[in-house]
């Protein structure tokens, strides 16, 4: 046909280019075809008999609800049926706990109704207690573990009393966060826009907080609605409690994106959601707006259908995904003045129409696995956070799997990691040959001779030469603390001390080491910044008298007689410079991170060196500084069974090595009788750390120092611990604590 046109077009050589032209515009002026987006809502919406004649008039809905049912009474709570009986007591939804338990089941059961009518969703929203069937809905927890995890927030509603009003600020969600610390009174819960917040406050309080903030100008909108805290710090009391829930959770990949308004951002298919999740969505405000923002953002238009009772303000939600006219289509399941059976006949017909029945998705039998490992980044920052999840899931096929998005083969057991990190012959260090193509980069024989040449900067006689500066240096970061103040550890003791430390093994002036840290700024895990060796290269060039005994002057009698070029000279500096910053840096947040939290440890450390050093292996194991290690294959290998071709890409996932059970049992509890040095987080073999003596040295004067002092350290309750942005190496950006005598 296309050619027919063609020859019926006279001069087609003039005509072509413009009729294409004139296609290619049409096709993007064309309206986008619009994708589906499952909403959940949380528990605003709700009505005596809600339901009602679905259950009576579809088998597929009904079903669903008494397998619900059943989960919900064996999990000792009353059943839900009343609900969808005509002689439903007046009072059924005066139980808290009914009004969650029959929202989440009819969400369910609409879920399962849409799905065996064709209707797919291509992407999830939940909102507030709507996150859990979301997520549900996007397969990352099983129907029980929806009842389960609704446990955890009966907890708190069965504490806390409805003595709570909700209050509505003309203020973005960051301003009212700000002027709820200091404002206590004000609990921030729900980002409404981008200038509108609800929040809530205890109704003996209301009059108190207009007073105070009628000094300063700011006003509010009370609605006298009662309610329970949901959303806010008040679940930190709670806490240890919550995320017992969760212990016996078995969480899987999403295979849906899914929007979370607790995190405020999408979350992309492959992902894993671990206890966290679970708890900061009942800790943290509902970030709503910021939510319909990353709709946006993705690229993506959707119609949006609201899972079982209408969303709270779902036309806003409409409003925010408006692109100037194009307005998505906001379709409803359930409402209050309406027979749901209709609703849904009605809606079913008009997403019909726009051809979005997809009938051949629901007998998709493709294996679940591998569409996880086709989606599955190594560097997605769930992953990176906790991959715990993920190990479980990727070791029940194997502990060996190609991963597609980064070209590489994951290894995931002990024994495997360290047989590759054994033989250079058949694994090279290529792929770091980018940073440090003489040391970290490179394989023996060229490895061994330089690494030879360094050796004597780790001797014992100069680690001895740094011993005493650790031990002043680390005094004085001490004495420095704050009392009965709250800051931040990692800023005020990890990060200066390792810094100083590299700064003084090396040699370097004040002047040398600020102009290094003025290149990475705040970002000290970016070290592969090209300015950082340009900076080594200025050092040894100029003329610069370097202590007798310090490694740089070493590098530069090196290179002096010609047993090293300038270019080697300069990127081990940088190696050493960076290596010694942000490992040990690492190395000492975890350590007394570990510490605070298990303080029962003090009395056992105090004992002896030996167990301070046992102490330190095993903070080093359970969180490894240094992510994963990179090798390329030289020849064909068979490793976990799997087959793998020359030139592939290795990545040794040295967390799940030192997570191994079969080689450390209860991997994530410290153990002070393990055997010392097993772990590989220094690597192993030929390229094992050649700083790891100093490092463990640092750490040991510090927590030492610490033990013998009238110095009492102590976490934030509720403290908020987050770690720099960065994919290779682990480390802690925030610990909040406070320190007393």
């Amino acid at each position: 046909m296309k050619q027919l046109i063609i020859k019926l077009i006279p001069f087609k050589a003039q005509t072509l280019p413009i009729i294409y032209k004139c296609l290619s515009i049409a096709s993007k002026i064309r309206p986008q075809k619009k994708e589906l987006l499952f909403a959940f809502g949380g528990r605003s919406n709700y009505w005596k008999n809600m339901g009602i004649e679905l259950f009576e008039k579809e088998s597929v809905f009904r079903e669903s609800i008494l397998k619900s049912d059943a989960i919900i009474t064996d999990l000792d709570w009353p059943s839900i049926l009343p609900n969808f009986r005509k002689e439903c007591p007046k009072n059924f939804f005066e139980s808290e706990s009914n009004v969650y338990l029959t929202i989440a089941a009819i969400q369910i059961a609409v879920l399962d109704y849409l799905k065996e009518s064709g209707i797919i969703p291509n992407a999830i929203i939940g909102l507030s207690l709507g996150e859990i069937t979301g997520i549900y809905a996007a397969g990352g927890i099983s129907h029980t573990e929806v009842f389960n995890i609704l446990k955890s927030v009966n907890l708190t509603t069965s504490r806390e009393k409805k003595e709570y009003t909700t209050i509505y600020f003309n203020m973005n969600i960051a301003s009212v966060l700000e002027l709820s610390k200091r404002n206590e009174e004000i609990h921030p819960i729900y980002e409404l826009h981008y200038n509108t917040t609800l929040a809530c406050v205890h109704k003996d309080k209301v009059d108190l907080l207009k007073s105070k903030l009628s000094n300063i100008g700011v006003t509010f909108k009370n609605t006298n609605q009662k309610m329970f805290p949901y959303h806010t710090k008040l679940m930190g009391f709670y806490k240890e409690e919550i995320l017992k829930c969760f212990y016996n959770l078995n969480p899987k990949p999403l295979k849906q994106d899914y929007f979370s308004t607790s995190l405020g951002k999408i979350v992309p298919k492959g992902t894993i959601l671990g206890n966290n999740f679970w708890y900061n969505f009942q800790r943290y405000p509902v970030l709503a707006n910021s939510t319909y923002n990353s709709i946006i953002n993705s690229g993506k238009k959707y119609n949006i259908i609201q899972i079982g009772p209408d969303l709270f303000d779902g036309t806003k939600m409409q409003q925010t995904l408006t692109n100037n006219s194009d307005k998505p289509k906001l379709y409803s399941t359930l409402k209050k003045d309406g027979n749901s059976h209709k609703i849904f006949k009605h809606t079913y017909s008009k997403i019909k129409k726009e051809g979005q029945i997809n009938h051949s998705a629901i007998n998709n039998k493709g294996s679940d696995f591998d569409e996880f490992l086709k989606n599955f980044d190594l560097y997605n920052p769930s992953y990176i956070e906790t991959p715990t999840l993920y190990w479980e899931y990727l070791k029940r096929k194997g502990n060996v799997h190609y991963i597609p998005t980064n070209s590489s083969w994951i290894v995931l057991d002990y024994d495997t990691i360290k047989y590759v990190l054994n033989d250079p012959k058949k694994f090279s260090n290529q792929p770091i040959s980018g940073f440090d193509k003489y040391l970290a980069g490179a394989d023996p024989p060229k490895h061994t001779a330089i690494r030879s040449l360094l050796q004597p900067l780790f001797s014992q006689k100069a680690l001895n030469r740094i011993e005493g500066y650790i031990l002043k240096r680390t005094n004085e970061l001490f004495e420095n603390f704050p009392y009965s103040e709250a800051f931040n550890f990692v800023t005020s003791f990890s990060k200066p001390l390792s810094m100083d430390v590299i700064t003084y093994f090396l040699g370097l002036n004040i002047e040398q080491s600020k102009k290094l840290e003025s290149i990475v700024g705040e970002r000290i895990y970016e070290v592969d910044k090209i300015e950082l060796k340009e900076c080594f290269t200025e050092f040894l060039l100029n003329k610069n008298d370097f202590e007798l005994s310090s490694a740089m002057h070493f590098i530069k009698t090196l290179y002096d007689d010609n047993k090293l070029s300038l270019d080697a000279a300069s990127s081990l500096g940088r190696l050493l410079w960076s290596a010694g910053m942000t490992t040990t840096n690492g190395l000492l947040s975890n350590v007394f991170k570990r510490l605070l939290k298990a303080p029962y440890l003090s009395g056992q450390l105090r004992k002896s060196d030996q167990l301070i050093n046992k102490y330190i292996d095993e903070c080093l194991r359970i969180e490894a500084p240094e992510i994963i290690l990179r090798r390329k294959t030289t020849q064909q290998v068979t490793i976990g069974n799997k087959t793998i071709p020359q030139e592939s890409l290795l990545a040794l996932d040295l967390r799940a090595g030192n997570h191994d059970e079969t080689k450390f049992p209860n991997p994530n509890e410290i153990d002070l009788s393990r055997p010392l040095n097993s772990h590989l987080s220094f690597g192993s073999g030929p390229h094992v750390c050649i700083g790891m003596a100093l490092a463990r040295m640092e750490a040991r004067i510090a927590l030492k120092n610490y033990l013998n002092s009238s110095k009492e350290l102590s976490l934030e309750r509720d403290t908020l611990i987050t770690f720099y942005p960065s994919f290779h190496f682990r480390a802690l950006e925030k610990l909040t604590i406070k320190c007393s005598n």
